[in-house]
């Protein structure tokens, strides 16, 4: 893991130097989110920019909540690989699981599948695997199960919107978010989910433990909103 973890950095900053040495040709440049233009920009490149996110089809969806009093269930989309922090989402996820039995249901693969589930298992959470789920109203089925989306990376990525973000947000799935940038801001303006601050996960899991199913069924109405704000195509 270390040497994969070296690889991608020297890869990082082989494309950041290619990046900053070329864009002074472009006439204008597009971003996929705010906070990639402000990295730009904090390393002296002066181009007109603009940012376009990336939609997705506006299915029309049917929104639900299964609550469960006994349970807190939670999902993970997406490729599992390694730039998500295995070892934040285990703690965290076991911070609840002391006061609340945890149900993850954990939808996509990759090399860190394996890891993350044995990870989870040993603090005693549950997981459900349902492997790679391409169908849309399959993939509806099983996240109106669930209460939040996992958005956890690794620390000083420059990465200010995930893809996953946005099939929870069509889903109406609130973000249990540690993401800077675009997502957080989102966050907090439209209160579709709850934003993770790594130095305080206590003042979070004590949040989300008080929640009741009104209040999950308010900000799935919230999620779905940025979406259609953001995201989905016209």
């Amino acid at each position: 893991m270390k040497s994969e973890n070296i690889l991608f950095k020297m890869a990082c900053a082989v494309w950041r130097s290619f990046r900053n040495h070329n864009l002074k040709y472009a006439d204008k440049v597009y971003t996929e989110c705010n906070y990639y233009q402000e990295l730009i920009q904090s390393e002296g490149c002066n181009v007109q920019m603009e940012t376009k996110y990336l939609t997705r089809k506006n299915i029309k969806v049917n929104v639900e909540t299964s609550w469960d009093e006994n349970q807190m269930h939670l999902c993970y989309v997406g490729n599992i690989n390694n730039i998500i922090d295995i070892p934040f989402i285990t703690e965290f996820l076991a911070k609840i699981n002391e006061q609340k039995q945890v149900c993850f249901h954990l939808i996509g693969n990759g090399e860190s599948r394996g890891k993350l589930i044995e990870s989870l298992e040993q603090r005693g959470i549950r997981v459900i695997s349902y492997g790679v789920v391409y169908d849309v109203y399959r993939l509806q089925e099983i996240l109106n199960n669930c209460y939040f989306g996992i958005n956890f990376l690794l620390p000083n990525l420059a990465i200010g919107l995930t893809m996953k973000s946005v099939t929870y947000l069509r889903a109406g799935i609130p973000l249990l978010n540690a993401v800077d940038g675009d997502t957080w801001d989102m966050i907090e303006e439209y209160e579709a989910g709850i934003n993770i601050r790594r130095d305080d996960i206590e003042k979070s899991v004590q949040k989300i433990l008080g929640m009741k199913e009104s209040d999950v069924i308010e900000m799935k109405q919230k999620a779905r909103k940025v979406f259609e704000v953001h995201f989905a195509e016209n």
